[in-house]
């Protein structure tokens, strides 16, 4: 048995590697956004890898496109408020980890969904029955 306390004030859920589409990008800027794909979440926090990396403490815009979501739906902003819309929020990086040449694997705090609506959707979505609690 295990003597090591549960830091994580929200339960994580696995999600299917390469299947939930992930857009980051600094707060404030206006450039493009990074892609990259997301492998668990919560209603805190999300762990995820892109092609570029953050330093930690960065603070970051993101949006989660849910596995019912087209993943090609452009994150498109005239989305918000349907089922479909990604989730957005602001959020801090916590950890950044290079895996190998390419990857870089990070895992940021949720600050501050973009609407009461993108937490409540996450939620609906997390709580379904479709995601497997991630140890």
């Amino acid at each position: 048995m295990s003597n090591q306390t549960e830091r994580r004030r929200f339960e994580r859920f696995a999600l299917v590697p390469g299947y939930t589409a992930i857009a980051v990008r600094r707060r404030g800027e206006q450039g493009p956004w990074h892609l990259g794909h997301a492998y668990d979440v919560s209603e805190g926090g999300v762990r995820f890898d892109l092609d570029t990396s953050f330093e930690p403490g960065a603070i970051v815009e993101i949006k989660i496109d849910l596995p019912r979501s087209s993943v090609h739906s452009g994150f498109d902003a005239d989305l918000a408020g349907t089922d479909d819309a990604p989730v957005g929020a602001t959020a801090r990086v916590i950890w950044c980890d290079q895996e190998g040449s390419c990857d870089t694997r990070l895992g940021v705090e949720i600050a501050a969904f973009a609407d009461e609506s993108d937490r409540s959707r996450l939620v609906r979505h997390l709580t379904g029955g479709r995601f497997q609690r991630a140890a």
